[in-house]
């Protein structure tokens, strides 16, 4: 087997990139079920549009990054590092802090 060219290394490059577009058409479709089923509000229209934001994010991130990796292992130069796992974390933590405040408000 050609060690620079494993082929393992593209297939995983592959499931990465389908990772990342299972995670923004999950994120997009939470979108959709929590305007669909909950009450309308400014909290909720910014909830959805953070998570929109998010699967955005996932759906092109994950094309550049597989992309980028596959560039790099065709070419024998080092992986690039991407900020596509921490816009992520970043926006989902927004989006759980949205969810927290439209829980607290709801409640009392």
């Amino acid at each position: 087997m050609d060690e620079d060219h494993d082929p393992r290394f593209a297939l995983a490059s592959e499931r990465t990139l389908l990772a990342y577009q299972r995670t923004a058409i999950a994120l997009v479709v939470a979108a959709v079920g929590f305007a669909h089923f909950l009450d309308n509000g400014v909290l909720l229209l910014v909830l959805c549009l953070v998570l929109v934001a998010a699967g955005a994010v996932a759906a092109v991130g994950g094309h550049l990054r597989y992309r980028g990796v596959n560039k790099a292992i065709d070419s024998g130069e080092r992986i690039p590092t991407s900020l596509v796992p921490l816009i992520l974390t970043g926006t989902l933590a927004g989006a759980v802090a949205l969810s927290v405040v439209m829980v607290v408000t709801k409640a009392g």
